[in-house]
């Protein structure tokens, strides 16, 4: 079973995709880029506090650098 701050990480991962998203398609991509930078240090930050394991955390944050890349361009 998961624990509580796991569906808050989650939670909060979802919103802040959501904000890359809407900034992008209002064509502001540096903003967009700027959400998902913060993105992959909130990733970091719940894997130290042992909300993810260590494999999920490490393809969370690969997936949103690579969103972080397409939106710069």
């Amino acid at each position: 079973e998961r624990s509580q701050g796991f569906w808050l990480a989650r939670l909060l991962l979802a919103l802040q995709a959501d904000t890359a998203c809407a900034l992008s398609q209002r064509s502001k991509p540096r903003a967009a880029a700027g959400v998902l930078l913060a993105v992959e240090v909130l990733i970091r930050l719940y894997a130290r506090a042992g909300w993810f394991e260590a494999e999920v955390a490490t393809r969370l944050a690969a997936f949103s650098k690579n969103a972080r890349d397409c939106v710069g361009e």
